[in-house]
């Protein structure tokens, strides 16, 4: 059973992301958005399952392509703001199956990684890393996560703060 979604959403058209996150904060179902750059633009939370995403996000404009992660088991918890003074990453970690249970345990016991959480869809599962910087980020990337056993592929997107730009 699913206890949200992770919408990730890629735009053809970058001048409409900004709408659409206007429309977004207007989503009862989104519990929190993040404008991301990687292999996508936003990364969406929702409290609903992928089969109930709301039109709200299906359709925004601008939106090219879509994939979508149900939350299995949420290593978060409580969604938080991001401290501005810290740098964010999410890793979209495929793994063996096998091995995602002890995959997720060990990365919630490692400074930097704030959560791990168990999806299906795509990947198996969804962490965030904070660092002071994105060079921090990628150190712990590659120094604690990479070299997990079970881990296949990974693709990391840098979380833009919108206010500081």
């Amino acid at each position: 059973m699913s206890v949200g979604t992770y919408v990730l959403a890629r735009f053809s058209d970058t001048e409409k992301l900004l709408p659409a996150i206007e429309k977004l904060k207007t989503c009862e179902h989104v519990r929190r958005w993040n404008a991301v750059e990687g292999h996508v633009h936003l990364i969406i939370k929702t409290k609903t399952s992928s089969a109930s995403l709301p039109d709200t996000i299906k359709k925004l404009d601008g939106l090219s392509e879509i994939l979508s992660y149900d939350i299995l088991s949420d290593g978060q918890g409580e969604d938080k703001d991001f401290d501005s003074k810290y740098c964010y990453s999410y890793v979209f970690i495929e793994c063996e199956s096998a091995k995602t249970e002890k995959i997720i345990n060990s990365l919630q016991t490692e400074d930097g990684i704030l959560f791990a959480s168990s999806v299906r869809g795509g990947c198996d599962i969804v962490a965030l890393v904070r660092g002071d910087t994105f060079s921090a980020i990628d150190r712990i990337v590659n120094e604690k996560i990479s070299i997990l056993d079970g881990i296949l592929r990974m693709k990391t997107d840098r979380v833009i703060d919108l206010k500081q730009i």
